[in-house]
């Protein structure tokens, strides 16, 4: 079954959008494997970012980590950090002894995707990143 895409533009940064977000049409997250999407990207191919994807453009990653006072604002600032920008849409859930924290990134070139999982990925707290 093909994704589809549609295209928008926020500051002129080119978007992928899924076509008809919130509604995954009864298909598994591509990563996760439980319902939903999350980056509307295809999926996984053993091709490099640069390959599927066009820069610069926004990304959706969700980080999970220990639950603590400072985490939301500790990640917000070591991807802030990675991607010289600053963080859009912040949001967090907490279950249980977890944390994630949802952030969409600007990104403005392959590097600074491997950049963003190698900065998070060094905190301790932080169990996974997609």
């Amino acid at each position: 079954a093909s994704m589809r895409y549609q295209m928008r533009s926020i500051d002129r940064i080119p978007v992928r959008a899924l076509a008809g977000a919130g509604n995954n049409n009864g298909k598994d997250n591509i990563i996760t494997g439980k319902g939903g999407f999350s980056n509307p990207l295809p999926a996984p191919s053993g091709k490099r970012v640069d390959e599927i994807v066009e820069f610069p453009t926004i990304l959706r990653f969700k980080i999970v980590g220990v639950r603590d006072d400072t985490f939301v604002d500790d990640m917000e600032k070591i991807c802030s950090k990675s991607t010289g920008r600053p963080v859009t849409a912040v949001k967090f859930r907490d279950n249980g002894k977890y944390r994630s924290v949802t952030f969409d990134l600007v990104l403005d070139a392959p590097d600074v995707f491997y950049r963003v999982y190698k900065d998070v990925g060094e905190d301790s707290r932080v169990k996974f990143m997609i």
